[in-house]
């Protein structure tokens, strides 16, 4: 079995933001339409709780990253504007589910993905 070590290094280092608090997941059941297909979350921002949510998927076992509809890898989920340490799970269907600390840590928000489209759900204080 081959492993592979990812390391993210910025390009542009000073640009004013942080890209931090990254986590992956993968679909790992056979009978979803996105099996294998692999998701990452990160704060893309300056902090948390004041950060917007950046995502990436591969469907390809890490040879390739895009982001949403065919954007680049990293592209913003829109209507997200107070990430906080964000962490995806993928349910049995293949629906994508991130939860992050939201409004200054006072809340618990999320989003879920219908086929890799995002829709904003309601925060939870």
């Amino acid at each position: 079995m081959e492993y592979t070590t990812l390391i993210h290094k910025s390009v542009d280092p000073g640009h004013g933001r942080e890209d931090d608090k990254q986590w992956a997941v993968g679909d790992n059941n056979p009978s979803s339409a996105y099996f294998g297909n692999v998701y990452a979350v990160w704060d893309d921002g300056p902090g948390v709780g004041i950060s917007k949510l950046a995502f990436a998927r591969t469907v390809d076992h890490g040879k390739s990253w895009i982001g949403l509809k065919g954007q680049k890898a990293g592209s913003n989920i829109p209507g997200v504007e107070d990430s906080g340490a964000p962490e995806p799970s993928v349910a049995s269907d293949g629906t994508i589910y991130v939860v992050w600390l939201g409004n200054n840590d006072r809340d618990v928000k999320f989003v879920k993905s219908i086929s890799c489209q995002f829709i904003s759900c309601q925060p939870y204080s």
